[in-house]
């Protein structure tokens, strides 16, 4: 009835329906942040940063990247499910295609169906990088959706929505001026079943704006868009609905941690993240000057129904152009999360403190060493168990960290 509850011990409710009434007991715990173990290293060894996402279907990790190999000719795509500490590969030897490729991401349609991108070398050349290729996983194979090499080459990454069997979107920048293409503006290609639609674009937005860097993320079965303009230095956010785009925010000027607007407004772009919060609200990890001259990474909340921006738990104190990667996640109580290399080149995790609503003091992850170059993601399943992928720089393996 309004009235304050004490839930520091168990509390008794009585509530009354009718003529009948029904005992309840209610108690509450506060959950301590959870511990990280490394529970599973690959038996493949890979030639860059791991790319890493949960399936929706089963709650687990699934894994893509580069094979290693001094010979380039060799670097094949890869791709792996990670159950406890078995790697397991989407194909008999997890290799997608034995082809050079770069640049593996995957995505999941809502019933756990597996695909995979990666920028391919086409007709397995080791230098002429042309084109792209979209897979799916059936029963150990990988199946071409449409022909090997379709797609418009992409330039660093893609983002990939499966939205169902068969309907699949590609987001991203576009790396050579050809098939009547800009170098570096946002392109999209959608596969409808039988054939690959190239060259779309999402209505409004500016056709000058470069699509440097696209990042996907999804919740509860809705898909987001971040797309880096960097050419003007701002940041544009998508949702698609109903198979259409439409736009949460349009050249996004990121705010001082003072919510002032600085011009000019340079953001690095050494490393974004993007993560979804249960309301629909997109985060964004971004390295900026929120405070001072120094790049810090910071978490931006945009508030959709608001259209407001705010800077979650203050800029973390670190260099960002010198730790440089950074990845973000929620639990699905929304608590976020943060991994990042720190200065002795190791795995560490910080989260939104819920007390004092600022970054933790930092758990860093023994097990691994990382070079400088290659970056570590974290990402939590719908059970709230969280998975951090990583490189070890010593090894060349994939090491899984899992919550406790």
């Amino acid at each position: 009835a309004g009235s304050p509850v004490d839930f520091s011990s168990v509390v008794d409710f009585t509530i009354t329906n009718g003529d009948k009434n029904t005992l309840y007991s209610v108690a509450v715990s506060i959950k301590n942040a959870p511990g990280w173990s490394l529970v599973a290293t690959s038996e493949s060894t890979f030639y860059s940063s791991p790319f890493m996402a949960i399936n929706p279907a089963d709650g687990l990790p699934y894994v893509a990247g580069i094979l290693n190999s001094d010979a380039s000719a060799d670097r094949y795509p890869i791709a792996f499910k990670v159950d406890g500490d078995k790697f397991t590969g989407l194909t008999s030897n997890g290799v997608i295609v034995n082809n050079r490729s770069d640049n593996v991401v995957l995505g999941f349609d809502p019933e756990g169906k597996v695909y995979a991108h990666f920028q391919d070398y086409v007709n397995g050349s080791s230098t002429a990088l042309l084109r792209s290729s979209v897979v799916s996983f059936d029963n150990g194979n990988a199946s071409f959706l449409g022909n090997a090499a379709e797609i418009p080459a992409v330039g660093s990454n893609a983002a990939i929505f499966p939205v169902a069997n068969n309907n699949v979107w590609l987001a991203f920048q576009v790396k050579n001026s050809t098939d009547g293409l800009t170098k570096r503006l946002l392109s999209l290609s959608n596969w409808n079943g039988a054939n690959w639609t190239n060259k779309l674009s999402i209505n409004g937005r500016p056709a000058s704006n470069y699509g440097y860097y696209t990042c996907s993320a999804s919740r509860d079965g809705y898909n987001y868009l971040l797309v880096y303009n960097q050419n003007v230095q701002t940041f544009s956010l998508y949702s698609l609905v109903d198979n259409n785009w439409e736009t949460i925010a349009e050249d996004l000027i990121v705010n001082k941690a003072d919510g002032s607007t600085p011009d000019p407004h340079p953001i690095n772009l050494r490393s974004f993240d993007l993560a979804i919060d249960s309301a629909g609200n997109p985060y964004i990890m971004a390295i900026y000057q929120y405070s001072s001259d120094t790049y810090n990474p910071g978490v931006i909340k945009y508030d959709i129904k608001e259209k407001t921006q705010s800077l979650v738990g203050g800029a973390y104190n670190v260099d960002g152009e010198d730790l440089r990667y950074f990845s973000i996640a929620f639990t699905p109580s929304d608590a976020l999360f943060m991994v990042y290399q720190n200065a002795d080149k190791k795995p560490a995790v910080v989260y939104i403190d819920s007390k004092t609503k600022t970054w933790s003091a930092p758990t860093v992850l023994e097990g691994c060493n990382l070079n400088g170059i290659y970056a570590p993601t974290i990402r939590f399943n719908k059970d709230g168990k969280g998975f951090i992928a990583a490189k070890d720089k010593d090894s060349n393996k994939c090491v899984i960290y899992a919550t406790d």
